[in-house]
């Protein structure tokens, strides 16, 4: 019943606003372990441990294929052997 009524596509109209959003959660994450860290507070394994779960929700809906995929935007080195096959 539930997979019927369901819509083919999903469609966020705030998706931009949650990137940033779990962008500033990372650096504040960054920034609250460095403070821990440097003050010898063992709660900096806390703030560490929720931090790397922010980068890899990150990493992983990049990895995707979805719209903060930053491997898919970096250009290619072409290799010697692309060279070579390009130019004959």
């Amino acid at each position: 019943m539930l997979a019927t009524g369901l819509p083919a596509t999903a469609t966020a109209a705030h998706l931009p606003v949650a990137w940033v959003g779990l962008d500033a959660l990372e650096a504040l994450g960054l920034i609250a372990t460095g403070l821990l860290a440097a003050r010898g507070d063992r709660r900096h394994a806390l703030a560490a441990a929720a931090t790397a779960t922010l980068l890899a929700v990150d990493v992983g809906s990049g990895a995707s294929g979805g719209v903060n995929s930053y491997a898919s935007q970096i250009p290619k080195r072409p290799t010697r052997r692309s060279i070579i096959v390009t130019a004959s």
